[in-house]
């Protein structure tokens, strides 16, 4: 029977506080209907926007607890990035670069918080990623189109959301959401070199930190596997039978 790979997990920065921003909205909720009992009539605007700041706490800290526990799974054999609205999971073959998001524009040096990841094949996706997340995805990445719109990384109709049937390699079509996610990443492609991108916001470190695990768990994962095969080999000679 093989063995369980080894997986890394990754909690996102958004899960933080959770619980603690749960139970403070909840706190000064109840606090707040105790004092409203002797002091509602005379301070009937302030006690009405402390209810309010109750609720947004309260709502914040569900919001965060929604979130998925981890947003990331390394394993030798692939990445995977979980999501509210679903994950994208791609083997380390099929990514050909992984870096910080930089651009030099004039003679300033501007890094973005996010990592982005270059594909060998972009069509790829099409297999590791629902619709509903390439939808969202779309609009979480407004900021990376206007700030390539903004310094003439892309032109303007690059940026606009593109709801034509896309044509794959072999000739066939697809529409919807996976195709306009597909004509998005082009576009982000082109302005920064780059076809997906990881938030700050989704990772428990640095950004220099996390590019270098997944940096070397891409390095690491083709010795891995060489391993594996060798010791499936071995396992399979041992236990051929002599005649």
């Amino acid at each position: 029977m093989p063995e369980p790979l080894p997986i890394i997990k990754i909690k996102a920065q958004a899960n933080h506080h959770a619980l603690f921003l749960i139970v403070l909205g909840l706190t000064l909720f109840m606090v707040l209907l105790i004092i409203a009992q002797w002091y509602w009539r005379q301070f009937q605007l302030v006690m009405v926007f402390a209810y309010l700041t109750s609720l947004v706490i309260t709502i914040a800290g569900v919001v965060k607890r929604l979130e998925p526990q981890f947003s990331f799974s390394l394993t030798p054999d692939h990445i995977t990035y979980h999501h509210r609205y679903g994950q994208w999971r791609l083997h380390w073959q099929q990514i050909h670069r992984i870096s910080i998001v930089s651009e030099t524009v004039a003679l300033e040096h501007i890094q973005l918080p996010y990592i982005g990841i270059k594909l060998v094949n972009i069509e790829q996706l099409l297999a590791q990623i629902s619709p509903r997340m390439a939808n969202r995805l779309i609009h979480e990445q407004k900021p990376l189109i206007s700030f390539a719109i903004r310094y003439q990384l892309m032109a303007l109709k690059q940026g606009i959301l593109h709801f034509e049937p896309y044509k794959l390699s072999d000739g066939t079509t697809i529409s919807g959401p996976l195709a306009a996610f597909l004509y998005h990443c082009q576009a982000l492609d082109a302005a920064f070199g780059y076809h997906l991108f990881i938030p700050a916001t989704s990772v428990d470190r640095d950004l220099p930190q996390f590019s270098a695990l997944l940096l070397d768990c891409k390095r690491a994962s083709a010795h891995y596997q060489s391993n594996t095969d060798a010791t499936d080999s071995n396992t399979d000679d041992n236990g051929t039978d002599e005649k």
